[in-house]
């Protein structure tokens, strides 16, 4: 496994979620620590944590990478080497053990909420969004869902095939109907990219719209999401590489005196959201965060 590599892959989003980047950098430092043959317990501290910065410099803004990794190193001080490579191998274990057990929870409380004869709205591309629906297929539960396509990547068309795969009824409008979807919908279920300490969600371009949509047509909002996307710093000092992505993700050859301007992200008020379903439980967003700080002392 190389370390080059991966981190090229994370720089350049080669990964369909922030899960499976962190999953891959979880892999990474098992790796190293399992290969590592210094006797030094200093040197292979060292090692590993030049590992897991380099990790975190090619995705600066995966909290879901960040926590995870704070969490294989969190209390691992030892009396020697391999005690000490023997905890960060252990750690990274119920690290990636998390993503699994955390998603079936997740998908177990997102299920109650859809009823049969229900229409589901979702936009981008959420793993615990789709889980959920699944999970509410498996119950026997019959419901349609409406995604937008969520141009530029069209992360909305792989969500489509995913619940077709399954046998859910969906479909797919543009972007620009996202109004139209949400006025069938009884039920809004997103992903998050990001949970902020003041309770708002960060997340795909267009969930801000959403946001407002689903308040103004009275429909219940809900954000599926695991607690190790939350981001205790907020979003302050990532400001500069949020702001825009890519020209040519939008347009492979831009007129002259063409700006393209291509913002990654929204943001959503915590007022907007009527719980975050996480594997905690299903809570609004600010008692959200206060679970997340009392469960989870490590990434903080």
């Amino acid at each position: 496994m190389n370390l080059k590599t991966v981190c090229t892959d994370l720089s350049s989003s080669k990964f369909q979620s922030d899960e499976q980047a962190a999953i891959q950098a979880l892999k990474v430092i098992k790796f190293i620590a399992q290969k590592s043959y210094t006797t030094s317990q200093r040197q292979c501290e060292k090692e590993l944590m030049d590992t897991k910065e380099q990790l975190i410099q090619a995705t600066p803004n995966n909290p879901c990478l960040q926590n995870s990794l704070k969490f294989v190193f969190y209390d691992t001080h030892s009396l020697n080497v391999r005690s000490y490579q023997d905890k960060i191998i252990a750690h990274v274990q119920l690290a990636l053990a998390y993503f699994t057990s955390s998603h079936k929870v997740i998908a177990k409380l997102g299920e109650r909420k859809i009823k049969s004869g229900m229409v589901v709205y979702t936009h981008a591309y959420s793993i615990s969004v789709i889980q959920s629906l699944k999970e509410a297929k498996s119950a026997g539960k019959n419901f349609l869902v409406y995604c937008t396509e969520t141009r530029p990547l069209f992360s909305g068309r792989v969500t489509a095939k995913a619940l077709a795969q399954a046998g859910i009824p969906v479909t797919l409008v543009v972007d620009t109907a996202m109004s139209y979807a949400i006025s069938k919908a009884d039920i809004i279920l997103l992903g998050a990219d990001m949970i902020l300490p003041d309770g708002k969600v960060l997340g795909a371009l267009g969930y801000d719209i959403i946001a407002t949509l689903g308040k103004q047509q009275v429909v219940p909002f809900y954000i599926c999401s695991q607690a190790w996307k939350y981001n205790h710093k907020g979003i302050e000092k990532m400001e500069v590489s949020l702001k825009t992505t890519s020209e040519k993700i939008i347009w492979d050859a831009v007129p002259k005196r063409v700006k393209i301007e291509n913002p990654p992200y929204a943001i959503i008020p915590s007022d907007a959201v009527s719980g975050i379903i996480s594997e905690l439980g299903i809570y609004q967003p600010e008692s959200c965060i206060a679970e997340i700080k009392a469960r989870y002392p490590s990434i903080l």
